[in-house]
């Protein structure tokens, strides 16, 4: 009989199997495998994931399940500080709606770094290159606070140094990453100027980082001009415009921007354990479970090019992470009660192309 493994996680964001406790000892909990229920690592006991037919996969593979931890995600804040940015009670809003967004327990699986925008060499991109506050394993906003409290607005704008020094510093955390994603955050209220700042060479800069893994996300702060151009070569498709008339409403529209980002970051990606003995990646499903609905098993797709929505690794060859297409990455991460299941040892649903 072929051993199978079922892992289930939350769909609200994208997790990393745990497949040790903390003890060290395995976190799998094996169950018979001529039961079609099994143990979730905590009493509990879940039914089977779904019947073959009915767009889950077959009630004879589930045998066993993780208990699962956040995949990491490292987001590199570069924030405009320029003189601009006292207008309109700009500075204090954008503090408050970054503070509330370090502070939020739904921030976990997450850490950031932040950087401030000019610096006095403000037209070297080394001194945008190391943080004010170094990557920090959020929910904590202390550090992120005290940084914060530390500068105020003035100067002009020198986003192309300040943009090269945060993907460049997003690599190094990149490289010193095994698994999990790095994302460059520039929040800024006005149009690039000086040190060579012009749009063309920002967003050629954004189209740089994300060739090389690193996408950057947007945040307009008040009237600043189309920074759509930055947000879409930087992968990202555009940016968010955050209005400036009312102060409170600015903070919070601030935090909904920041937590959008964070659900983008968190939502699609799911890291993969080593195969248990027998399974190949050709037997790997990944299952979708609406909340309140039937499971349905998503198909492979390499190029995305199936409006319905799938999945597929990030190298088939050498796979480390399972990505969900749009269509499905939305439904997963809109449905906050849904679920999500990998079940190893199936033949997976539109194949694996070689």
């Amino acid at each position: 009989m072929r051993t199978l493994l079922s892992i289930t996680f939350a769909s609200a964001a994208g997790l990393l199997i745990a497949c040790s406790g903390g003890d060290g000892s395995s976190a799998f909990n094996i169950a018979n495998p001529a039961d079609p229920t099994f143990n979730d690592g905590d009493g509990g006991v879940l039914k089977n994931i779904g019947k073959g037919g009915d767009g889950g996969v077959s009630n004879q593979c589930a045998t066993a399940s993780a208990t699962p931890t956040p995949l990491p995600v490292s987001l590199v804040f570069m924030f405009d500080k320029s003189g601009s940015m006292s207008q309109n009670s700009k500075w204090p809003s954008c503090q408050q709606g970054l503070s509330s967004f370090f502070a939020d327990p739904s921030s976990v699986g997450l850490s950031a770094s932040i950087q401030f925008f000019p610096q006095g060499s403000q037209c070297s991109a080394s001194a945008y290159q190391t943080p004010a506050v170094a990557m920090h394993t959020l929910p904590d906003a202390t550090d992120f606070n005290n940084a914060m409290n530390a500068n105020s607005p003035g100067g002009e704008t020198p986003t192309l140094p300040a943009l090269t020094g945060a993907i460049a510093y997003a690599q190094q955390i990149q490289k010193q990453m095994s698994v999990g994603k790095v994302a460059v955050v520039l929040v800024t209220d006005g149009q690039p100027n000086v040190c060579g700042s012009t749009m063309q060479a920002v967003s050629a800069e954004a189209q740089t980082g994300y060739s090389a893994g690193i996408p950057t996300f947007v945040i307009g702060v008040g009237n600043t001009g189309n920074l759509n151009a930055i947000a879409a070569a930087g992968g990202t498709t555009q940016a968010t415009i955050i209005n400036t008339n009312n102060a409170s409403q600015t903070a919070q529209d601030f935090q909904t921007a920041l937590n959008a980002i964070r659900g983008i970051t968190l939502g699609c990606d799911y890291a993969i354990p080593t195969l248990p003995n027998g399974a190949t990646i050709d037997q790997v499903n990944v299952v979708f479970t609406p909340n309140g609905g039937s499971p349905v098993t998503l198909s492979y797709d390499a190029a995305c090019t199936n409006p319905a929505g799938g999945w597929h690794y990030d190298d088939p060859t050498n796979p480390k992470k399972i990505v969900l297409c749009k269509a499905s990455c939305d439904a997963v991460t809109k449905d906050k009660s849904g679920k999500v299941d990998l079940v190893f040892g199936c033949a997976t649903k539109g194949g694996i192309p070689r």
